[in-house]
């Protein structure tokens, strides 16, 4: 008596079978052919196999339904079921294995070695679960093909019922969900519109369904761009956006959305799920915090101003004659009151911008006379730590922009530079025409700043610099308000630097502002 085991080969091709039972027979196993997938179903209960392998394409019922039914069937579930096809996909193996398969391969008769291995693996465990378990070796088996079609039909209305709860579940989570919620199929037309969409934009879900979305939303959120045809090209999964809702001609809400895609086992994109925030609590704190900040800054510059115009009086001699230790101590109060003040400068400045009240005044831009005016600012300290400071600018570069506001970046940027540029060492400030817009970059032949820290730097409160570098002074603000002013000019800024070999901060100015 053959003692490795018994295999089922269920297949509807003569073909496979043949061969299949040929590898089989000729490693010593004993084979039972089917053709179709009734068949094979009266197989396994006639039979009792040690393993199944079954091909997914068959006749009168197809090898996901025949392995759903005998998986189902606590009797016979601890067979192993091989699922076998001649195409290699990930929807294929996907359902086989949902469907309650031990394993998934593609045929292959070129490398039989796989498929033996793989069989003599689960025969092993099967035999050994069914000395340790008692699995029984003979259970009442369906007889013919209507109740075989039969059971399949009440596993189906099983299924059927727990999709259906599944379904209802994820519907009154939708339905008491805070945050909007908008679901679009691949042709972007929305299939769900949650009661909180509803109240964030004045839609109601009854007239929105089965629209596009570009066309129910095309004066709000598709106004200038398609999100979802920008997420397809942007390679991610994910787009993050800001937006304001208006549910009536008085009401405004910001919100904060997140698009993601969703895609079936093969990849292809099957639609969207876009999720929007409620911002407006969150909105309402930042804008009370700038106003504090505001209101703290403006108390301190008066008396700082004061105290910094008194300090001046003395040490200039106004009062009368003062000795060199007491000198020394007004200096230090002056330079103090000197770094609140710029503190609280930079603070304003700061609260303006996160306020939005942060007004640009556009204006055509003489950039040399720009650049040579901010150089002139720091000739002193330049000749003193002997740097080499020039620039060279593009010929016929003009551009729009805040004068002010952009000297401002210049000379946050050159000071910087000057800072942490050691003796006879070189900063250089290049100007020039790119694609559409003007790139300018401040670099020097400084320390650099290591990688971990380049995506930090222009973080509020955030200093890059070691102990020694802190010895130089500063706030932390200067890069987060030139980061601000670029990105209002709708331009972009960024470091490029290596410990070491000094750093160059570069940033882009549209040609034409919007």
């Amino acid at each position: 008596m053959n003692n490795k085991g018994k295999i089922l080969i269920a297949d509807d091709s003569p073909t496979v079978r043949d061969m299949l039972s040929s590898i089989f027979k000729n490693e010593g196993y004993l084979t039972v052919t089917s053709s179709d997938g009734i068949e094979a179903i009266r197989s396994v209960y006639r039979e009792r196999p040690d393993i199944i392998l079954l091909d997914i394409f068959m006749p009168r019922m197809n090898g996901y339904q025949v392995c759903r039914l005998l998986k189902d069937d606590k009797d016979i579930s601890g067979i192993p079921v091989l699922m076998l096809t001649s195409r290699e996909g990930e929807s294929e193996k996907f359902w086989s294995l949902e469907t309650g398969a031990d394993e998934f391969m593609v045929k292959d008769f070129n490398t039989p070695e796989i498929i033996i291995k793989t069989v003599k693996k689960f025969i092993a465990g099967y035999r050994k679960a069914k000395r340790d378990i008692a699995i029984p070796d003979a259970v009442i088996s369906p007889s013919d093909p209507v109740e075989i079609l039969s059971k399949v039909s009440i596993l189906l209305d099983k299924q059927l019922y727990r999709l259906t709860l599944e379904k209802t579940k994820l519907e009154a989570i939708l339905l008491s969900l805070t945050e909007g919620l908008i679901t679009l199929d691949s042709e972007k037309k929305i299939t769900s519109f949650n009661p909180a969409m509803e109240l964030m934009s004045g839609f109601l879900a009854k007239d929105v369904l089965g629209r596009e979305c570009c066309q129910v939303f095309s004066g709000s959120l598709c106004e200038n761009v398609c999100y979802f045809e920008k997420l397809l090209s942007s390679g991610s999964n994910t787009l993050e956006a800001e937006f304001i809702l208006s549910p009536s001609p008085n009401a405004k809400i910001p919100v904060l959305s997140s698009l993601s895609l969703l895609k079936d086992n093969d990849s292809r994109v099957t639609g969207a799920v876009w999720v929007f925030k409620d911002i407006s609590k969150i909105r309402a704190i930042e804008k009370m915090r700038a106003d504090f900040v505001s209101m703290v800054t403006h108390e301190l510059k008066a008396p700082l101003s004061i105290i910094k115009a008194s300090v001046n009086n003395v040490l200039d001699g106004i009062t009368g004659a003062i000795n060199e230790e007491q000198k020394q101590c007004l200096e230090i109060i002056r330079n103090t009151s000197s770094r609140l003040l710029g503190l609280a400068g930079d603070l304003l400045d700061l609260s303006k911008i996160e306020s939005g009240e942060y007004e640009l005044n556009i204006e055509r831009i003489d950039i040399k006379r720009l650049i040579q005016q901010c150089l002139a600012d720091f000739e002193p300290l330049i000749a003193q730590r002997h740097l080499n400071a020039g620039y060279s600018i593009s010929e016929g570069v003009e551009f729009l922009a805040d004068f002010s506001k952009l000297e401002q970046v210049f000379i946050n940027l050159i000071s910087n530079a000057v800072k942490f540029t050691p003796e006879n060492g070189r900063i250089h400030i290049d100007v020039k025409d790119v694609s559409g817009a003007i790139e300018c970059s401040v670099s020097d032949t400084g320390k650099g700043i290591a990688k971990e820290d380049q995506e930090k730097i222009f973080d509020k409160f955030k200093q890059i610099y070691d102990r020694e570098s802190r010895k130089q002074g500063g706030t932390g603000l200067g890069l987060s308000i030139v980061k601000a002013i670029v990105e209002a000019h709708k331009g972009k800024i960024w470091v490029e630097s290596e410990p070491g070999e000094g750093s160059k901060f570069i940033f882009t100015i549209p040609k034409k502002h919007a």
